[in-house]
């Protein structure tokens, strides 16, 4: 029920389309209810790490990041995590300020990853890139987060255990 609740407030505009994060991103809401409210669903995420853990560990060229095969849910998680409560807030807010729809934007995984980064103030493309959602080939999507001059996070958040 909280995952299709979520879809009422859900952010295409940040999201859309992007790797089967669609699906992944609504659950951002149910996440945010179980934190102050136990349900049956409380205790199924964290059973995932040691699974996201071994994912994370291959080396970058060996991962094809696929929301049905892999927690993607977590890749928000570790945001949250290591960029504070506020920051899935702030994106949205710049998202909404900046973009009216990005539907049919060819370019949703590159405005993915710049929005994110330019939202946390930090450059995010290996935090991304380590999850499988940016190769290295994907040259003008690197050149636009560096482009932003941001510095990279100070700790690297794939390690951040999800769903505490």
């Amino acid at each position: 029920m909280l995952h299709e609740y979520g879809h009422h407030f859900q952010q295409e505009t940040t999201y859309g389309g992007t790797e089967g994060i669609t699906e992944i991103s609504v659950n951002l809401y149910a996440l945010a209810v179980g934190r102050k409210y136990t349900n049956e669903y409380a205790n199924e995420f964290p059973k995932r790490w040691t699974a996201t853990q071994a994912y994370l560990a291959r080396p970058r060229a060996e991962k094809q990041f696929d929301a049905n095969q892999v927690d993607a849910q977590a890749v928000f998680e570790q945001l949250r995590r290591g960029l504070g409560e506020d920051f899935l807030r702030t994106w949205h807010k710049y998202v909404r300020a900046e973009r009216a729809s990005t539907m049919d934007n060819p370019e949703r995984k590159k405005w993915f990853v710049v929005s994110a980064s330019f939202a946390a103030q930090l450059d995010l493309g290996d935090f991304f890139a380590d999850w499988g959602l940016l190769k290295e080939t994907e040259k003008d999507i690197w050149d636009a987060v560096h482009g932003l001059g941001l510095p990279k996070p100070a700790t690297d958040m794939t390690k951040l255990e999800p769903y505490k």
